[in-house]
């Protein structure tokens, strides 16, 4: 007689190989971000920016940077190498240490009139937040998971608690 109710057993071997190979696709996928990334950017880095400012006076450019202060509807902002930044035409709220998207045109003066400004984090307590928030979800994901299963190491196999047939 055929027992159909356990599946075959998966070899402890087997499994490593499984995981060796998600890790080796995993480091391809890595290499080769970061082959492509740097030659895909149609726009100039922050370093770039800081030696050869004028060079790149009028061009559109995409800076994420961190508020300094805002006076009216100009941001001050840092981003990587370049200091202090003004963007103009800014109407949205937004607190200084909070983090900015900006997509507009660079401008002499260390300028940018900006045609679109997106709020990463309103203000500097949004990153924490953000972080603490999900840290109690996964805390609160885990414990329910492990009140049902359990890890075996032996075998590396999770089993429903309560299973000790095995």
């Amino acid at each position: 007689m055929i027992d159909t109710d356990t599946p075959p057993p998966v070899h402890l071997w087997t499994r490593a190989v499984v995981i060796l190979l998600c890790l080796v696709s995993l480091g391809g996928l890595s290499v080769h971000y970061d082959a492509i990334d740097a030659g895909k950017r149609p726009y100039p880095d922050t370093g770039t920016l800081d030696a050869e400012y004028e060079v790149h006076v009028g061009e559109d450019i995409v800076l994420y940077g961190t508020v300094i202060n805002r006076q009216d509807d100009d941001l001050h902002i840092r981003s990587g190498d370049l200091t202090d930044i003004r963007v103009t035409g800014f109407t949205g709220e937004v607190q200084p240490g909070g983090v900015v998207a900006v997509d507009g045109t660079l401008q002499e003066d260390r300028t940018i009139a900006a045609s679109n400004v997106v709020v990463v984090n309103p203000g500097p307590w949004a990153f924490t937040y953000k972080y603490a928030v999900s840290g109690v979800g996964v805390v609160f994901i885990l414990g329910l998971f492990f009140r049902s299963w359990s890890v075996s190491f032996t075998d590396l196999t999770f089993r429903r608690r309560g299973d000790n047939d095995g």
